[in-house]
């Protein structure tokens, strides 16, 4: 049973989802106009920073409330290797984590913007750090590609995919360790998400091996498509 909580694209979500785009652009647009190495590495490390102190506030607020569970609160969610993988290419321009949290964020946080498995709404602190965290991994994806240049390849595709896989292992373990359900291995979420038009479990988890592959894809496919007309003019 689906549970109440926060109105899918109610006014508080429509909202928010609205100003992580206007930031995002602003961003991108400020940088790509200033034309400056210093702006960018600014921007870079202030994303970073946001990032990380949202990560701090959510588990000091856990702890403090008396809310840290193991089953829920480890850093084991996709989100969370998203999140690491962003903050990784901001700091270093590594390419290997850029191109896992171009997958993961636009194939997996910009799900979970979406179609959001929280009960808070607004002006909650779990609703704060959930839309900050989520929102700052889309908004650096998009700054790190649109407003400096970085880019997936072919192998990119491959490398995504294992390292998801690696991810889904890690998860398993843990989840049967702790009882927990990270990476909704044993369970779907309580709110509506696409897991919901995959099947029952475990089949589901089959299905959304295959959806993975397919959003890979599609999220490679601009740069396939500009790589061939480059090719061609």
């Amino acid at each position: 049973m689906k549970v109440a909580g926060l109105q899918l694209f109610g006014p508080a979500h429509l909202w928010t989802l609205t100003l992580i785009a206007i930031v995002g652009s602003i961003i991108v647009l400020t940088v790509r106009l200033a034309g400056n190495p210093a702006v960018a590495r600014s921007v870079a490390f202030s994303l970073a920073a946001v990032l990380v102190v949202n990560a701090a506030m959510t588990y000091g607020t856990r702890l403090a409330t008396d809310r840290f569970d193991v089953s829920t609160s480890l850093p084991m969610h996709l989100c969370d290797w998203a999140t690491i993988a962003v903050v990784l290419a901001l700091c270093f321009r590594w390419q290997w984590s850029y191109e896992l949290a171009y997958f993961w964020s636009l194939g997996g946080t910009l799900q979970a913007l979406l179609t959001p498995d929280i009960v808070a709404d607004f002006p909650t602190i779990w609703f704060l750090v959930f839309f900050i965290g989520h929102g700052a991994v889309i908004v650096s994806v998009i700054f790190l590609t649109l407003a400096l240049g970085m880019r997936p390849w072919p192998l990119s595709l491959l490398r995504a995919f294992l390292w998801s896989n690696v991810y889904l292992l890690c998860a398993g373990l843990v989840d049967y360790l702790f009882d927990a359900n990270y990476g909704y291995l044993r369970e779907k979420p309580q709110r509506a998400s696409l897991l919901d038009y995959l099947g029952p479990w475990p089949i589901y988890i089959g299905g959304l091996e295959i959806v993975a592959a397919f959003a890979f894809f599609v999220l490679y496919s601009p740069f396939l498509i500009a790589d061939s007309l480059r090719k061609r003019a």
